[in-house]
């Protein structure tokens, strides 16, 4: 298989309207941005895109917006993963019908499951027949993730055809990278961990605040596949206070604020409860550092 999704994805805000329906409008725009300006896929419906609180259908329809305006411009790759095997497979199911080229699938978060019971998790998903991408990310799963071990088994298995690096363990990314097949995926679930991630044999990112500055990111991803790395390296450092920026409060707070401060004609300030606006204190900074960057 080759690497369908390498170098830069963004990690999509779902937005909203004022009356929490989701703004396809601002979708379409965010989309044209993302297009124009270099992405190499983007990643409806994960972290970012708030999957956790929007129903079933909104998340198909979100998927299959993209995927339409998309036009097979650039692969789609949706996320439909859950706390439940059963609608893990029927999300991945419709992904499939709509047209997503792939499926970002969370480790099941909350159940806590055996080595047994994820690996039943992700083979089912993958009996869908999409390509699946791990998603590690043990801050979000009551800080329990996938081990090397198992993501490598999943891997050799053709269970899994990449990961979603997202547990701060190095040696964890150093093991999968040198064990499993050259066409298999590593992406960084973390923008300022890219740069590490991408020096030790990773294939991208799939990222927040290329959100805000999407052709910044895809140059330095470019720049660094290149082999312009002195390039890479300091493009990397110049964006990464505006990283730090994004996690401010929790993820999607920032971004869809940030966006919101930068085009307010366009994106709304909306969010899904238990995500809530931003606290004054933090927009503040946030804006303080969005006029550094010159995007205000």
């Amino acid at each position: 298989m080759d690497k369908l999704f390498s170098g830069c994805g963004p990690a999509l805000p779902t937005l909203f309207q004022s009356d929490e329906g989701v703004d396809f409008n601002g979708m379409r725009r965010i989309l044209e941005m993302q297009v124009e300006e270099g992405a190499n896929f983007v990643v409806p419906c994960g972290t970012t895109g708030e999957s956790a609180t929007i129903t079933d259908k909104e998340q198909i329809e979100t998927i299959a917006f993209c995927v339409n305006y998309c036009d097979g411009e650039i692969p789609i790759l949706a996320g439909t993963g859950s706390n439940n095997t059963r609608e893990a497979v029927y999300l991945t199911k419709r992904a499939k019908e709509v047209g997503a080229d792939g499926v970002l699938a969370v480790y099941p978060y909350y159940v806590k499951p055996t080595d047994a019971g994820v690996l039943d998790y992700y083979q089912k998903i993958s009996e869908v027949g999409l390509p699946v991408i791990a998603y590690d990310i043990p801050g979000r799963t009551g800080g329990k993730g996938l081990s090397a071990e198992i993501i490598i088994s999943m891997a050799k298995k053709g269970i899994i055809h990449g990961l979603k690096w997202a547990s701060g363990d190095e040696n964890q990314l150093k093991k999968v990278i040198s064990k499993t097949a050259k066409d298999f995926m590593v992406l960084s679930g973390d923008d300022n961990a890219t740069l590490k991630l991408m020096k030790l044999g990773g294939d991208g990112v799939i990222s927040v605040v290329s959100n805000i500055v999407p052709n910044l990111m895809s140059a330095f991803i470019e720049d660094f596949q290149r082999g312009n790395v002195v390039e890479a390296r300091n493009s990397f450092q110049n964006m990464f206070g505006l990283m730090e920026a994004m996690f401010l409060e929790t993820n999607p707070i920032p971004v869809k604020t940030a966006l919101s401060l930068m085009r307010p004609d366009i994106f709304g300030e909306v969010f899904r409860s238990p995500i809530v606006p931003m606290a004054n204190k933090n927009k503040k900074a946030l804006k303080k550092i969005l006029k550094e960057y010159n995007l205000l």
